[in-house]
């Protein structure tokens, strides 16, 4: 009777002392991290139990969505793996990615704009720091457009994890002498449409007539249209929103409102004089990200440089051809040539180059 007792109790210590080997503890089981960092998780800090080998502890952290290098907003399960007296144990913990960083605005340039230019792109005078889609919008309340005289206003900016930031600005309105000069028109835009191998060619050496105004070809709409469509299908950020088809007096004030912010010089590499634009034609067309920004993130990039010949559609301005097109990269301005897209993608040429036509800056 007495080695029955003596058996119990020492089988009793043994499962005491088993139970309390595989029973440790997570020192906290909730890791909360801000998105644009990295996720570093010290494993010999895991667990209350020191004894345990931090070398055989492992994480499996494929359930966690990257976004480029860093982890995507969301919860995340995360398995722990471990070993105890070489049995496999685990554990689960629970990693919080959130964006709780608010967007920084940063102001480029002055800005100044003619009486009554209640349209002005004022986005363009910003850059904003912000990982995560935002959306812009501006308080011009204080602004009178009708007057001359310097106004305050303010751009709030907001992201999809609604946080938000507001800086105060000055917009001076003016009478411009450019107002004067921008009516003065170059011969050149009254020659006729230059039509190459049945592609109408619009750039710094071939311009429109300043009443050429044939509004958004109804093919080439169709076709862009269907583009949006099968970019959202995909997965990817575009907005329903675009720029296409712009009248020579729409693009003369549009020109004429980049160089009083940014000098003739610099608005020459990335505007188009009034006759000198392809959104003349009623052919091109400005894709845009949700946030209203003209379209250049990686993916979206990616798969329109990749896929817009499907449609009809060349990216016009692409990298590396900056000399020959008279301006820098667009990745976002796409333009309609039909069923010769496919040839012109597939030989790596600019349209200059592949229709043996004359490029580069104005004559």
């Amino acid at each position: 009777m007495k080695k029955i007792i003596a058996l119990f109790i020492l089988l009793t210590g043994v499962l005491v002392f088993m139970y309390s080997i595989f029973s440790v503890s997570l020192k906290k089981d909730v890791f909360v991290f801000e998105y644009g960092k990295h996720i570093s998780i010290n494993e010999r800090s895991l667990f209350k139990d020191s004894w345990i080998d931090p070398s055989h502890i492992e994480l499996d952290v494929s359930s966690i969505e990257m976004e480029g290098k860093f982890a995507k907003p969301g919860n995340y399960l995360v398995e722990v793996k471990y070993q105890i007296l070489f049995f496999n144990q685990s554990k689960t913990i629970q990693i919080k990615v959130e964006d709780r960083t608010k967007p920084v605005i940063k102001q480029k340039n002055e800005i100044k704009v003619d009486v009554n230019d209640k349209d002005h792109d004022f986005s363009s005078y910003f850059e904003i720091e912000e990982l995560s889609d935002y959306d812009i919008s501006f308080d011009l309340e204080k602004v009178d457009f009708s007057s001359s005289g310097i106004y305050e206003a303010t751009i709030i900016v907001e992201d999809i994890y609604h946080n938000v930031s507001s800086s105060s600005f000055e917009i001076e309105v003016e009478e411009t002498t450019n107002n004067l000069v921008s009516n003065i028109q170059s011969s050149s835009t009254t020659a006729e449409p230059c039509i190459v191998n049945g592609i109408l060619v619009v750039n710094k050496k071939h311009s429109l007539p300043s009443n050429y105004a044939p509004g958004e070809n109804i093919e080439a709409k169709s076709q862009f249209l269907k583009l949006i469509a099968d970019m959202k299908a995909d997965g990817l950020q575009v907005s329903d929103s675009y720029s296409g088809f712009r009248s020579y007096e729409y693009q003369n004030s549009l020109y004429w409102n980049y160089v009083n912010s940014y000098g003739q010089q610099q608005a020459d590499t990335f505007s188009a004089r009034a006759g000198y634009s392809e959104h003349q034609t009623g052919l091109a067309f400005d894709l845009m990200q949700p946030n209203g920004a003209l379209l250049q993130s990686y993916n979206e990039s990616v798969w329109l440089a990749n896929n817009a010949h499907r449609y009809g559609f060349i990216v016009r301005y692409p990298y590396g051809k900056e000399a020959i097109t008279g301006y820098v990269a667009e990745p976002w301005h796409i333009r309609y040539v039909g069923d010769q897209a496919t040839a012109i993608y597939q030989s790596g040429l600019c349209l200059e180059e592949y229709l043996g036509i004359q490029g580069g800056d104005y004559n």
